[in-house]
This record gives structure tokens, sequence and C-alpha cells, in this order.
């Protein structure tokens, strides 16, 4: 149907595509809906999600707004930091 995953993925796709071609703006309408889809699925691939929310930011800092850029950057590291893994452990300072 039209909120599964694999769909998201496709329009995820498309935002990239229209990236590639240097129409960054034209990519914001699919990742809205990939952004919907995903953020729907409870169980889908977080850092997939954290990707599509990162994509996103840079739309919005391409349209100037800077404050939804800036929020969904966190929401972005959020996931990250809840989701992937971490193989060397906890950041450590150097001594």
């Amino acid at each position: 149907g039209p909120d599964h995953p694999a769909v998201a993925e496709t329009l995820l796709n498309l935002g990239a595509l229209a990236n590639y071609r240097g129409k960054d703006l034209d990519g914001a309408e699919p990742l809205e809906r990939a952004l919907a889809i995903l953020e729907k699925d409870d169980g889908g691939d977080p850092v997939q999600l954290a990707n599509a929310l990162n994509s996103m930011a840079t739309i919005h800092q391409m349209r100037g707004d800077n404050r939804r850029a800036r929020e969904a950057v966190e929401r972005s590291v959020a996931v990250y930091r809840q989701h992937a893994p971490c193989e060397s452990g906890p950041a450590r300072r150097p001594d």
C-alpha cells in the first residue's frame, strides 16, 4: 500500500535523484512523504529515518528555514544516538 516502507525507500531515492540532478528543492515533496511513512513505521529502520531527517534538514536550510533545519538535524542525531551501533563504546575525551 501507499504507506509501506518500500514506498518510503522509493520516495527517498526520488529525493536523492533530485539532489544528484542539482534540483535539491524538487526532492522536498518525496522526502516529506517518505518521512511521514517512516515516522509511522514503529518497527522500521531507524537509520533510514535519521538519514531522511538529515536530507530534509538540508532542504530546509536551502530554503532559508534554519529553525526547521536545526530541528531536523537534532532529531536525526537523537535517532542515530538511540539506534546506531557504536563499536568503540562510549565517546572518551583524550587525556
